[in-house]
């Protein structure tokens, strides 16, 4: 999960889109296997 975006306003849709944005999930169980996944699912993040 994204805790904190810093970014400029004028980019935050382009975060968003991307599932960058604060209280984004990416676990393997929502987006599937990902790097940011894989390494949050094996504690090497």
């Amino acid at each position: 999960m994204v805790l904190d975006q810093r970014s400029p306003a004028a980019e935050a849709t382009v975060f968003e889109r991307w599932g960058l944005w604060s209280g984004g999930r990416w676990s393997e169980a929502v987006e599937g296997t990902n790097g940011i996944g894989t390494c949050l699912a094996e504690g090497r993040a």
